[in-house]
């Protein structure tokens, strides 16, 4: 082995340990503070600061989540060039549902490494039994959602970040893209959207299906473009049954799904256009 590459290789074994030890960790102090947060008047404190603020996280996760998101960023700026457009619409005060299509399972880690700011993501049940992947979810503060019952716990917890301030990032799809398109969406996003009153912020995203698609086991080096929309919020769509909410905002998404795609294409025929 070269020294070059035996330098990457301990660099390699290096950051995983730290985030293993670290993710170990934020579990831990996760679950202490959850027990301290229990105390009389603590929640309504928590949430009165919350709603200005923003989620107040412990130190160690904010940490753990910013080393995390470092690491990420580097990695897919070089492996798979990525670029996030009309960041402007971005909310950075208050909760708010941002609502994704699926193309692969990079697309969460996509958006907790690019999307401004903290965001909460939805995650198997199953997937907290393994570690140390379990590890890395507490520390990033996901949501345990249990597909084969009715989920309830992992819903309050939803309701209850949002509510606090979170961003959740959300897949309304409910399962990944078999060809790069979108799927129609589900309509169990609406019942959130009705009880928090939060915005909904659409997120068009092309490149992760090229790079990852479904039944390949590792990723392929590629070009990847995520679109924020507008936000949507309640009072503008208050009145809409809940089959026209779903039909409106995979309008949404499906707009911005059509600009990242057309951004991508450009991006790719730059780079096989022949120079000069």
């Amino acid at each position: 082995m070269s020294p070059f590459a035996t330098i990457l290789w301990e660099l390699r074994c290096t950051t995983y340990a730290g985030l293993l030890t670290f993710g170990h960790a934020a579990k831990f102090l996760s679950l202490a503070t959850k027990r301290k947060s229990t105390t009389p008047g603590s929640t309504q404190e928590s949430s009165r600061r919350s709603s200005k603020q923003g989620p107040l996280r412990p130190w160690y996760q904010r940490t753990y989540y910013r080393l995390v998101q470092m690491i990420v960023t580097i990695f897919f700026l070089v492996f798979f060039k990525i670029r996030v457009h009309q960041l402007e619409n971005v909310l950075h005060e208050g909760g708010s549902m941002v609502m994704v299509n699926h193309q692969s399972n990079l697309d969460p880690i996509v958006m907790g490494a690019f999307y401004p700011g903290y965001v909460s993501f939805l995650a198997k049940k199953a997937l907290f039994k393994y570690p140390p992947l379990s590890w890395i979810l507490y520390g990033l503060d996901c949501i345990p959602i249990d597909r084969k019952s009715t989920g309830i716990g992992g819903m309050k917890t939803t309701l209850r970040r949002l509510r606090d301030g979170y961003r959740v990032v959300m897949f309304p799809e409910g399962q990944r893209s078999r060809d790069g398109e979108m799927i129609p969406l589900m309509t169990g996003f609406c019942a959130l959207f009705r009880r928090t009153k939060v915005p909904m912020v659409p997120v068009g995203m092309d490149g992760p299906f090229q790079a990852w698609p479904r039944g390949t086991s590792l990723p392929r080096p590629g070009h990847i473009h995520v679109v924020v929309g507008e936000a949507i919020y309640f009072k503008d769509v208050e009145h809409l049954t809940d089959e026209q909410l779903t039909e409106f905002l995979e309008k949404r998404i499906k707009e911005c799904f059509d600009q990242a795609r057309a951004l991508r294409d450009q991006a790719e025929t730059k780079l096989h256009s022949p120079v000069g």
